[in-house]
Order: structure tokens, then sequence, then C-alpha cells
């Protein structure tokens, strides 16, 4: 919904963290291209990886959880 999945490849891709791939007749070649350079660079894959890591927000379930339970003055945790 409103375009969020390519907003959030976009965050990515400025940070340095992923490429992204535009849906289009050409979508096998860019793909393919786009895995090409990637696997030609080991040391450029690892910083995208690292960069990927920094961005992700791993506990983001979590806290939504927590914030909507403080919120409602609820604790689920032994649940």
């Amino acid at each position: 919904k409103d375009d969020h999945q390519n907003r959030n490849a976009r965050m990515f891709s400025e940070g340095g963290a992923a490429l992204v791939v535009e849906e289009s007749p050409r979508l096998a070649k860019d793909i393919s291209e786009k895995l090409r350079f990637i696997l030609k660079s080991p040391s450029k894959a690892r910083v995208m990886a690292n960069r990927s890591l920094e961005k992700g927000k791993p506990n983001a379930s979590k806290d939504i959880t927590r914030a909507i339970e403080a919120f409602l003055g609820e604790n689920y945790d032994s649940y």
C-alpha cells in the first residue's frame, strides 16, 4: 500500500545496503546484472551486508508490542 516497499528499498539503497530492481519488462536481465555486480565483488557485498544489518530493526515487532501494551497499561510477556 502507498508504495511502501519501494520506499523501504530506496532507504536501504541510499544507505548503501541494497540495490533496487524496478519491475519492468527487463526484470530478469536487471536482476542478473545486479547479482553479477554483487558476486564479482565480495568486499562490496560485505559492505552492503554490514550496512543492511546496521539499518535493520530485528526487534521491531517486540518494540511495537511493548508500545501498544504500555499504551493499554498491559504486559503480556508472560504468555
